[in-house]
């Protein structure tokens, strides 16, 4: 199962803000009637979840498209200029879909007037999603339990793990936060450490990312990605982003409608068996002017 699109973070600017706020709609996204979810049979959907975090290391501004990093080397970031530093790691989580998203122990750095064509973004690549289900048909929870109500377990699991849902004949256990990792582009099937996409969502705007080993050059396996725990993002931006001496900031939203990705494990054989992992989300970036 392609995983392209369950990571990327998407740099998008001057979005309104009604898509931000609007429910998961195409044919990526689960099928919800009056709450109750249907089943994806042998295959993927996308869905909202409860809340949804990210931890973010860096942000860039970028006048021109980067140099890739390589199995022997980190990318090139000689065209840009970091506009957000947290070497920990700030964490942020969003309830619902949010019109704005604040970290709160990280750096900001204005950046200089010009004329901006790509954006970066540096994140961990284990994503905190809760999930809080009602299916149309019992299941089995990829960690235990069978019944129609299923949620997430607290706990960090990579794909290749499983062991992320539990479910029940009864409702009301409480859903826990998922740390739901991700080491390959290509979910379970292979390892791949980088993925590309253009016109992400019918925007105009080009996606490229990669999975980064914990010397932040590309990760050569999945045991690699694993211990890296790092995840790079180019953004091409379909208008770009012109920062001027009245620039004094941005408001950063996130779009999470699509936040996270059930599947069913069996590959139609069988019983049902739901996995849980991330699901594709969008920064939004408006500048401000004083």
């Amino acid at each position: 199962m392609k995983r392209l699109l369950s990571i990327l973070t998407l740099l998008i600017i001057f979005l309104p803000i009604e898509n931000i706020k609007a429910a998961c709609s195409g044919s990526d996204c689960c099928t919800i009637t009056s709450g109750v979810v249907t089943v994806p049979d042998n295959d993927a959907c996308m869905i909202q979840p409860s809340t949804y975090g990210i931890t973010l290391y860096d942000k860039y501004l970028c006048t021109a498209e980067i140099t890739a990093p390589t199995t022997s080397s980190n990318a090139d970031l000689s065209n840009c200029v970091r506009t957000f530093q947290s070497s920990s790691g700030s964490v942020v989580r969003i309830e619902g879909t949010s019109d704005q998203a604040t970290f709160s122990d990280g750096i900001f750095t204005r950046p200089p007037p010009g004329v901006y064509t790509h954006g970066i973004m540096v994140f961990k690549n284990v994503f905190l999603v809760k999930l809080d289900l009602e299916f149309n048909t019992a299941v089995d929870g990829n960690k235990s339990g069978t019944g129609v109500y299923c949620h997430t377990v607290e706990d960090t699991r990579y794909e290749d793990d499983g062991q992320a849902v539990i479910c029940s004949a009864t409702d009301g256990t409480s859903p826990g936060e998922l740390g739901a990792g991700l080491a390959s582009f290509e979910g379970r099937s292979s390892f791949e450490a980088t993925a590309e996409a253009t016109n992400l969502n019918g925007t105009g705007n080009d996606m490229k990312a990669w999975l980064l080993d914990s010397d932040g050059n590309l990760a050569a396996s999945r045991a690699e990605a694993e211990s890296g725990q790092k995840l790079m993002g180019q953004a091409t931006f379909a208008t770009p982003v012109v920062v001027t001496e009245m620039t004094s900031g941005f408001d950063m939203a996130f779009q999470i409608n699509q936040g996270a990705t059930i599947w069913d494990e069996d590959g139609g054989v069988g019983d049902y068996s739901i996995g849980v992992g991330s699901g594709p989300f969008m920064v939004i970036i408006t500048p401000l002017n004083y």
